[in-house]
């Protein structure tokens, strides 16, 4: 058995790895084994609090791990001035400006609900909870 660590992205990653565990655990059950392996890591990072559910479940409620990065403010404005001013400080603010929203104020998807398929705005909620995105994906490498 080899070892796998698979990361889906977003609403469609999410429901990409939910489909593929209910796939692998119907899959094993031919074979008379009942969960999913120990060496077989699901990870799902995404925008929302709570993981989006598809017809066979979530991420989560198959036994992985879900990485909620939405703050807890709905205004993204404030988060880009944090994120902005942590990456100013550290003289890394050049490294997100081919990628971040040109103009924060025109954001106004409420994130703790998503990022709208904005992919811009996403990647700047994730980057704000870079640390537990880093922890949860060292957890699930050192259980495999």
């Amino acid at each position: 058995m080899r070892k796998f660590l698979l990361v889906g992205c977003g609403g469609s990653g999410g429901a990409t790895l939910a489909y593929m565990m209910d796939q692998l655990r119907s899959d094993l059950a031919d074979y008379g084994v009942s969960t999913i392996p120990a060496a077989w890591q699901f990870v799902h990072i995404d925008v929302p609090t709570a993981p989006s559910e598809v017809a066979v479940g979530s991420v989560r409620t198959q036994g992985g791990t879900y990485i909620g990065t939405g703050p807890q403010t709905d205004n993204y404005k404030v988060l880009d001035t944090s994120v902005a001013g942590f990456l100013n400080g550290n003289r890394e603010m050049a490294s997100i400006a081919t990628w971040a929203p040109r103009d924060p104020g025109e954001v106004t998807v409420p994130i703790s609900e998503g990022a709208g398929q904005y992919r811009a705005g996403g990647r700047m909620i994730t980057l704000n909870q870079v640390s537990r995105v880093k922890e949860a994906l060292t957890n699930a490498w050192r259980t495999l």
